[in-house]
């Protein structure tokens, strides 16, 4: 009831400072709307495209069948996880959790498995981080590099640490029961 009340006042505030500042509104959507078609649209499109070729050629799936071994050793997830990582990793957010969700609606992954893999697949796109934000917003590339490379170690270590942790509690569960 509370959050509904202060999401009530917040926007009334937003409605409000509108209309007072109706021009200031409007040059800020169009500015908003201007960087978005100038940087977003056409640094994502062609990214959208490739990704859409190499999904159906096959590639994504050959790259799956090559890193199916690595993913039951490092992160403790079946073989068929390792689907979500690569569609999510190259595809950006919506991919990722989508894979994800589907590998635990066919009940591949249980929930701890799917929390794991949720972390390690729901990236941002990387042409987002390298070019929209590093090559356009900060007008430098290497700085692109530096946001995605610690988006993308953030991801391994975080399902690193869970699978690790994840072990140690099934190890100290079954041995207390024993």
């Amino acid at each position: 009831m509370a959050k509904t009340i202060i999401f009530a006042a917040l926007s009334l505030l937003l409605v409000g400072a509108i209309i007072v500042q109706p021009d200031a509104s409007f040059q800020a959507s169009l500015k908003g709307l201007t960087v978005w078609w100038n940087l977003v649209f056409p640094g994502l499109l062609p990214f959208l495209i490739l990704f859409e070729i190499m999904l159906a050629f096959g590639l994504a799936h050959g790259m799956g069948v090559l890193l199916q071994p690595s993913m039951k050793r490092l992160f403790n997830l079946p073989g068929e996880a390792v689907m979500p990582v690569v569609i999510g990793w190259l595809g950006g957010y919506p991919a990722g959790a989508e894979a994800v969700a589907s590998l635990r609606k066919r009940e591949l992954v249980n929930r701890s498995q799917g929390q794991r893999l949720l972390a390690l697949a729901h990236m941002p796109n990387p042409l987002f981080m390298l070019v929209i934000v590093g090559a356009g917003f900060l007008q430098k590339p290497l700085a692109g590099m530096f946001i995605a490379g610690g988006v993308w170690l953030s991801a391994i270590w975080l399902t690193l640490l869970g699978s690790v942790w994840r072990g140690n509690r099934l190890t100290e569960s079954t041995t207390a029961h024993s």
